[in-house]
């Protein structure tokens, strides 16, 4: 009895699986079809309101579609599976001879003779992160561990750079807190998947809503998730275009002194004599639409234009794929910062879906109307 009770409950699993990716292949079908129905409607329109309305359809059916939902979990996914294998070429490193001869403390010790594998991040964080970006099963039990893991990390990370930051008066980091805006994006994905589970739907209602259900006036409590979601991404971007300013300082000043010495100015150098990659004009673009959406203003467009410019930013500035790197820690510095901008950009593709709630001033507009 308890074999043929297990063996029903594994159809059951199956079933639920194979169901669930037939629905979101038909997702995805029904969304391609509206994509190229909305491209006809824009080559037949002709100038004027009708033309921009069918542009504004072919912007929802591109974002707001389940392609775009699937892309956003994959590029938040992602990062996570760029954490496991960050943590495999640390622990290949650490077996080189160079790194073991570094690792002596007196030149006759003995190599440290066992390093332990990173199992739970190839064991564990890994599939997870894979299982969620697939949305089957699930999904939500996936994305609520990515959650919790993200807030845990982060907060420790958190904890160490602000003791940097007040009692030795560093300065605050670009991927501290472009990490911490990850916490939003995890938050919004663990959201998308609780459609998909009917029973947690029922008690998560008050605080979140899945993006294809319909569009009722949202509560008190998703509303106050979603600003501090848009208030995490804004202060990010916001210290991002603070310390580019600082940069482009920096950079007048060393012209101006170069030419009042009568020389041609140098270009500012960093680690290995490498250009500053933060160094990107994109983060003012970034800044000044941090403030529209931190208030809520034009949320959905404002969200897509930001998703579009951290991922331009990360294919200019962040191309860990090309040669010419001084070393395999610097380019994975670089990677991690690619990963990162792109998780940002899929949170804030999921956000655009979702609303910005309650407290935006797009809500005081539509009242007013």
């Amino acid at each position: 009895m308890d074999a043929m009770a297990a063996r029903d409950q594994s159809d059951k699993g199956s079933r639920h699986i194979t169901s669930s990716l037939s629905k979101k292949i038909r997702e995805v079908k029904q969304n391609a079809s509206d994509v190229r129905e909305a491209v006809q409607e824009l080559a037949e329109a002709g100038v004027g309101r009708r033309r921009w309305g069918a542009a504004s359809r072919l912007l929802d059916a591109l974002f707001a579609g389940e392609a775009a939902r699937m892309l956003a979990r994959l590029l938040i996914c992602l990062y996570y599976v760029n954490l496991a294998y960050a943590d495999i070429e640390v622990w290949q490193h650490l077996r080189t001879p160079e790194a073991q001869a570094r690792m002596k403390r007196w030149q006759d010790d003995a190599p440290a003779s066992h390093l332990p594998f990173p199992y739970l991040s190839v064991c564990g964080l890994m599939p997870v992160a894979l299982l969620a970006a697939s949305g089957l099963g699930p999904s939500w039990l996936f994305c609520g561990l990515l959650l919790c893991y993200t807030v845990c990390n982060d907060a420790w990370m958190t904890w160490g750079h602000l003791k940097n930051l007040l009692l030795h008066k560093g300065r605050p980091s670009e991927l501290l807190m472009k990490q911490l805006a990850l916490i939003g994006s995890a938050a919004l994905m663990l959201a998308h998947s609780i459609r998909d589970a009917p029973r947690l739907r029922s008690v998560t209602a008050g605080l979140l809503q899945a993006a294809d259900a319909p569009r009722v006036q949202p509560g008190r409590g998703r509303s106050s998730v979603l600003l501090l979601g848009r208030l995490m991404v804004g202060v990010m971007l916001l210290v991002a275009g603070y310390m580019q300013a600082l940069r482009i300082k920096a950079r007048m000043a060393s012209a101006a002194a170069a030419a009042a010495a009568g020389a041609a100015p140098q270009p500012v150098l960093h680690h290995y004599g490498m250009p500053d990659g933060h160094d990107s004009s994109l983060q003012l673009v970034e800044c000044l639409l941090a403030i529209p959406l931190a208030l809520g203003l034009y949320t959905a467009g404002v969200s897509r234009l930001l998703c579009l410019v951290l991922l331009a930013e990360a294919v200019t500035q962040c191309g860990w794929w090309g040669a010419g790197w001084p070393s395999w820690h610097y380019r994975q510095h670089v990677r991690d910062h690619f990963f990162t901008n792109a998780a940002v950009a899929g949170g804030l593709l999921l956000m655009q879906s979702f609303g910005a709630g309650l407290f935006t001033v797009d809500s005081l507009l539509a009242k007013q109307d």
